[in-house]
């Protein structure tokens, strides 16, 4: 079955932190197809602003925030 979801941003902050979680389950999903993201330009917008804080420190080995919204963004279409 597939589920389309609007993803807080919470969402993706804790997935890219910790994959092996709740939230990183729920990208997962939406990266395999059974959850599709609906995503517009104020979400995409708010997940760029608060992907680019210096506070989380992302590691660019796993996934990079502007790789995780390109994906995302192509999981919409």
């Amino acid at each position: 079955m597939t589920y389309y979801a609007v993803l807080d941003t919470n969402v993706l902050v804790s997935a890219l932190l910790r994959w092996d979680s709740n939230p990183g389950s729920i990208i997962v999903e939406s990266l395999t197809g059974s959850i599709i993201p609906l995503l517009n330009e104020e979400i995409l917008s708010e997940y760029r602003e608060v992907l680019k804080r210096p506070k989380f420190h992302f590691k660019p080995f796993i996934v990079t925030p502007k790789e995780m919204l390109d994906i995302l963004e192509s999981c919409n279409h």
